[in-house]
C-alpha cells in the first residue's frame, strides 16, 4: 500500500485522468502508524523503505524511564500477553457471536424516547463502514499495556464523513498543553525534544484515550505499570531454574581411593573406568582394592520446591494486578476458584469500566464529529453507545442467551449508572466550545483531513 501522500518524482499523469474522470479523492489521515523515528527504514518516500518491508518495533521516543522495561515485559511475559488477550477479548465480547461488542442504541437514556433517525443513520455508516468489525479491536490491548491509546482521524472534504483511522506509534506521540491544561493538540515526534520536523495533529482529528490517568500528568500509566520489578524478578528465577534442576538431578558418583594409592594407581584406576563407559552400556560390577569405596554424593532426595514456591509467588503477583480472576488464567493453585461470584462480579466492573473509558475518549470523539461534519449541532448530539452484558453467573446467561444489549437492572452492566469519568477522559469535542468546533471544521475542510497545525 502506497503512502497517502504522493512519492516524490512519481509519474501522476495517469493517476490524475482517472481521478478527473471518477471524481476520485484521497482521504489524508494525520501522522502515519510506521515510526518516524525510524526513519529511513520506513520511509515511502526512499527505494530502501518502499522495497523491504520489516517487523515494525515498538519506537520509543517518549520515555519516562521505565518505557524500556515495560515494552520488554509486554513483549516477553507469558503472564501479561494471556492476561491482555483476556481482557481484550472481554471487553469486545459479545453472547450472540457477534465480532463487534458495541452499538447505537436505538432509545436514548430512559429506554423510551427514541434516537432522531437522522443522527442514527449517520452513526451507524460510521460503525459499519468506517470502525466496525476489528478496526478498534487492538486499542484496548494498547490502552491497557502502554497506558495510552491514540488514535488519528481521517477525513474526506468532499463527503464530509469520517472514512478512515490510523494508530500511530504511541511513544512516539505527545500531548501539547497549555500551562493551564487546555488541550492544544498532539506531535508525532521522531526525537523527544525535536519539535521542527514533527507532524502535528488538531485536537479534532486526534482521539486520546488515558488509562489509569491522574493529574497533572499528561499521560496514563500501564495496568502493570508496578509489575516491572516483579517481571525482572520472575525472568531471573525462570532463568535459574534449569540450571537448579540440573544440579540436583545429578546424583554423581565419589570413589574413594585407599590412603596408600599413589597418583599413579588413581590414574590408572581412572582410566579403566572411563575406559568401561566407553565402551557403553551400564557397569554392573565393580573390583575394587583394599579400602576403595563408592558412593553417591547427596544422600538425600533432589528438591528445589522452594525456587517453584518462589517462582509461583511472582506469577501470582503479576496475575492479580490483571485483576482477571486466577482460574480463568489457569491458576489452580492460587486459592478456592470463586466465592458467591464475588471474583467475576470484580472482574465485570474493572471491564466496564474500560469500556466506559473507551466510550467516551475514543468512540464518542469519531461519533460527534461525523455528527459535526454532517451539520448536526451539538445539542443534536443525543445517542447513546451500548455495550453486550457482562454476565457474573453462567446461568444467567442461559436463561436470557439473545440479550444483547447494557442491563438497566443490575448497574454493573449498565455504563449509564456509573460515575461518569473525569472531564479530562472526556472527547474533545464535548469539552470544546462552538467556535473551536467551527474553526477545528474549517481546518479540515482547507487541509482535506491532512496534517495540520497545533492552534
Amino acid at each position: 500500500m502506497r503512502s497517502p501522500a504522493p512519492t516524490p518524482g512519481r509519474n501522476k499523469l495517469l493517476e490524475n485522468i482517472w481521478q478527473n474522470i471518477t471524481n476520485y479523492t484521497r482521504t489524508l489521515v494525520g501522522g502515519q502508524s510506521k515510526p518516524v523515528s525510524q526513519y529511513p527504514n520506513y520511509s515511502s518516500d526512499t527505494l530502501y523503505g518502499r522495497q523491504y518491508d520489516f517487523e515494525v518495533r515498538e519506537p520509543i521516543v517518549r520515555n519516562d524511564g521505565r518505557t524500556r522495561e515495560l515494552v520488554k515485559m509486554m513483549e516477553n511475559s507469558p503472564e501479561i500477553t494471556l492476561a491482555l488477550d483476556l481482557r481484550r477479548d472481554a471487553i469486545w465480547s459479545n453472547p450472540t457471536g457477534d465480532d463487534q461488542g458495541w452499538d447505537i442504541a436505538s432509545t436514548l437514556n430512559d429506554n423510551v424516547t427514541p434516537i432522531n433517525p437522522g443522527v442514527y443513520k449517520v452513526l451507524q455508516r460510521l460503525r459499519e463502514d468506517v470502525i466496525g468489525g476489528l478496526v478498534l479491536n487492538s486499542g484496548p490491548e494498547l490502552l491497557m499495556a502502554w497506558g495510552d491509546w491514540f488514535l488519528s482521524i481521517g477525513v474526506n472534504s468532499k463527503t464530509s464523513q469520517i472514512e478512515r483511522v490510523l494508530f500511530p506509534p504511541t511513544f512516539e506521540m505527545f500531548r501539547v498543553e497549555s500551562a493551564t491544561g487546555k488541550l492544544l493538540g498532539f506531535q508525532q515526534r521522531r526525537q523527544a525534544t525535536n519539535e521542527v520536523t514533527a507532524l502535528d495533529f488538531h485536537p479534532i482529528v486526534c482521539a486520546h484515550a488515558r488509562y489509569r490517568w491522574r493529574p497533572p500528568h499528561l499521560y496514563g500509566r500501564s495496568l502493570f505499570h508496578e509489575s516491572i520489578e516483579d517481571w525482572q524478578k520472575l525472568e531471573n528465577i525462570k532463568f535459574d531454574l534449569p540450571s537448579a534442576a540440573r544440579s540436583t538431578g545429578v546424583n554423581a558418583n565419589l570413589h574413594v581411593m585407599p590412603c596408600e594409592y599413589s597418583d599413579s594407581d588413581t590414574a590408572k584406576y581412572k582410566e579403566a573406568h572411563r575406559a568401561r563407559l566407553r565402551s557403553g552400556g551400564n557397569i554392573t560390577d565393580y573390583y575394587l582394592m583394599n579400602g576403595t569405596e563408592i558412593r553417591k554424593l547427596s544422600t538425600t532426595n533432589p528438591d528445589f520446591s522452594g525456587l517453584i514456591a518462589v517462582l509461583k509467588e511472582f506469577q501470582l503477583m503479576i496475575a492479580r494486578k490483571s485483576k482477571i480472576p486466577l482460574y480463568l488464567m489457569g491458576y489452580t493453585w492460587g486459592g478456592a476458584n470463586d466465592i458467591a461470584t464475588q471474583p467475576m462480579l470484580n472482574y465485570a466492573r474493572s471491564l466496564n469500566a474500560d469500556r466506559m473509558l473507551i466510550t467516551y475518549s475514543i468512540i464518542k470523539h469519531l461519533c460527534n464529529l461525523e455528527l459535526a461534519l454532517q451539520g448536526y449541532s451539538k445539542e443534536q448530539w443525543l445517542y447513546r453507545i451500548i455495550w453486550p452484558k457482562l454476565y457474573v453467573n453462567p446461568f444467567e446467561m442461559q436463561l436470557n442467551p439473545l440479550e444483547s444489549e447494557e442491563a438497566n437492572k443490575q448497574g454493573i452492566e449498565d455504563l449509564d449508572s456509573l460515575p461518569k469519568p473525569s472531564p479530562h477522559h472526556l472527547d474533545w469535542l464535548t469539552k470544546a466550545s462552538d467556535s473551536d468546533i467551527r474553526k477545528g471544521l474549517e481546518i479540515i475542510k482547507e487541509s482535506n483531513g491532512h496534517l495540520v497545525e497545533i492552534a
